[in-house]
């Protein structure tokens, strides 16, 4: 795949000037090559692919600190007060860790042209977590907003409703699910959004 221009951002929390950094980049790319599509709910997209990022990262800095407890475990449920008071000390440590986000714009050349968006950290999902993505957005299962894989509540961390307006977003703009393609190993995780070019 050949691409003429690649622009990556990293941030390592909620930093507001690299997410305008990001949005401006993704406005600059869907203008360039495909007009025709919406910018919002493109925007909604990456938005919720970042902000997952972001907070997989959180976690994973919160129960490293906690012994390393499992995702299901007391600390998790700690992880999720502190996440919804966006405790401050959990966000200067993510600035201060080695865990980042990186969001990378690609101009793509061959086939239908088009760019992808590519968000990326350094955290692996762990299991419970890449069973509950792939069943919200690559499977025809109907999982509820309070249903995580094995019957426990994540409310605290939203439940799956972003993924599950993500899903609803790809058919609507008529991306489909193979525009998001998603792998992770090796403590990384890459979540990649293509846009195909428009007709202009």
């Amino acid at each position: 795949m050949s691409n003429s221009e690649t622009i990556e951002i990293e941030l390592r929390s909620k930093d507001d000037q690299k997410l305008e950094e990001i949005w401006a980049q993704l406005k600059r790319h869907l203008a360039a090559a495909n007009p025709e599509l919406p910018y919002s709910p493109i925007e909604h997209i990456v938005r919720e692919l970042v902000f997952n990022s972001i907070k997989a990262n959180l976690k994973r800095i919160f129960l490293e600190e906690q012994g390393g407890q499992s995702e299901n475990g007391a600390a998790a449920l700690d992880f999720r007060e502190a996440l919804e008071n966006v405790s401050p000390e959990l966000m200067q440590k993510a600035e201060a860790s080695d865990r980042y986000v990186r969001v990378r714009f690609a101009d793509l050349k061959t086939g239908a042209g088009g760019f992808e968006v590519t968000v990326v950290n350094n955290t692996e999902m762990l299991p419970g977590e890449k069973e509950l993505v792939d069943r919200l957005l690559f499977t025809d299962d109907q999982v509820g907003p309070e249903e995580a894989p094995s019957g426990e509540s994540v409310s605290g961390e939203g439940g799956g409703l972003g993924l599950r307006m993500v899903r609803k977003i790809l058919h609507n703009c008529g991306l489909g699910q193979s525009a998001l393609r998603y792998e992770t190993a090796d403590a990384r995780t890459a979540f990649t959004l293509r846009v195909p070019a428009g007709n202009h």
